[in-house]
């Protein structure tokens, strides 16, 4: 009987001891520190969430400024071959009375269209015949021989036009190129062979 109640005292001073491998519950500076690492990890992760959208808007709004100022240039692309087809016209001048009266009206039409593209922008970028040539503004359809410096425009066949900063059309240009000296063709008949014989 006494081993009994021994067992049950026993027993009960066990449920009273707390258990070695239970962690004790957290305090409130522990749970307060926790706390303030979330608050910290949150801050960072609003931060470059905040960054992130403002360099999306900021690069949307410089593509919306990119596609506003150059919203003309797919048009005045197509516009060129007429340009082109004015300038020809325009560059001809002829002798009879009524082809003159023709010429007015074209070259009203022609300052009425350029006056429209240059209010979009767009300006004619001057080349003229002897200036240096230019890759960046110019296309070479072929170049010719000349007495002259080497690279100088010869001819210009459609002139540049450029929108804004963005050259949207280079000059058809003829450059000049060093006249190549022309050798003497020599006649292999009359040339005296040398050849010498070895006696073995």
């Amino acid at each position: 009987m006494e081993d009994i109640e021994k067992n049950k005292k026993n027993q009960e001073a066990d449920k009273e001891k707390p258990d070695a491998k239970e962690t004790p519950p957290p305090t409130l500076e522990m749970l307060l520190e926790q706390a303030k690492l979330e608050i910290e990890e949150w801050k960072n992760k609003y931060a470059l969430a905040f960054a992130d959208l403002d360099n999306q808007r900021k690069a949307q709004e410089k593509s919306y400024q990119e596609a506003l100022k150059y919203r003309a240039e797919g048009f005045i692309e197509k516009l060129m071959p007429a340009l082109d087809a004015f300038h020809l016209a325009l560059g001809n001048k002829p002798k009879e009375d009524i082809l003159k009266n023709y010429l007015q009206g074209f070259e009203y039409i022609y300052n009425q269209i350029k006056s429209a593209i240059e209010s979009e922008g767009v300006t004619e970028v001057p080349i003229k015949i002897g200036d240096a040539f230019d890759p960046l503004l110019m296309h070479a359809l072929d170049t010719k021989d000349d007495e002259g410096p080497e690279n100088k425009v010869l001819t210009v066949f459609s002139k540049a036009y450029r929108l804004r900063d963005r050259l949207i059309r280079p000059a058809m240009v003829i450059v000049s190129k060093k006249k190549a000296e022309a050798k003497p063709i020599k006649d292999s008949a009359e040339e005296p062979k040398n050849e010498e014989k070895f006696e073995a």
